[in-house]
């Protein structure tokens, strides 16, 4: 007799895409959860503060693979440097925050800018806990920013 598996779906969920494709998605509980962030501008500086820590895992990764690339012994000429073809296809990354299935917030950014195989060998293993660690710091403020330029949220 096969024992049944009940499967517990959270509540929070976070979404990493490139052209449109999810490359990461993550559910996760946030127990004590206040909602009021939902009408604050602290929701859009988190998904701004999540978005700087991608960007700055893929610039990471574009210098590495710039200095692997690297030969010394080489000398360095401008039309050595590959670029035909790097910059033809537009790369767009969307993060997104759900809750219950409903985007929280969502935003974009050019990824054009880091190298091919930064873009398409997306390794962001070590930025899953930070990225659930300040969606659930934010979502268990006390208080929220209600107004952006004297204009109530």
């Amino acid at each position: 007799m096969e024992k049944e598996v009940k499967i517990i779906e959270e509540r929070y969920e976070y979404l990493l895409y490139i052209n449109g494709h999810i490359i990461v998605q993550r559910f996760f509980a946030i127990p004590n959860a206040n909602e009021d962030v939902l009408y604050s501008m602290d929701l859009k500086w988190l998904h701004d503060s999540c978005t700087d820590l991608i960007k700055k895992n893929l610039l990471k990764k574009t210098k590495e693979d710039l200095w692997f690339r690297f030969n010394p012994y080489i000398k360095q000429t401008q039309d050595k440097i590959p670029t035909e073809g790097i910059y033809d296809r537009p790369t767009k990354f969307t993060f997104e925050i759900k809750i219950n299935k409903e985007t929280a917030i969502i935003g974009d950014f050019d990824g054009s800018i880091y190298s091919p195989s930064a873009r398409y060998k997306i390794d962001v293993k070590d930025l899953i806990p930070k990225l659930v660690r300040k969606i659930r710091n934010t979502f268990t403020q006390k208080q929220f920013t209600h107004f952006y330029d004297e204009i109530e949220l």
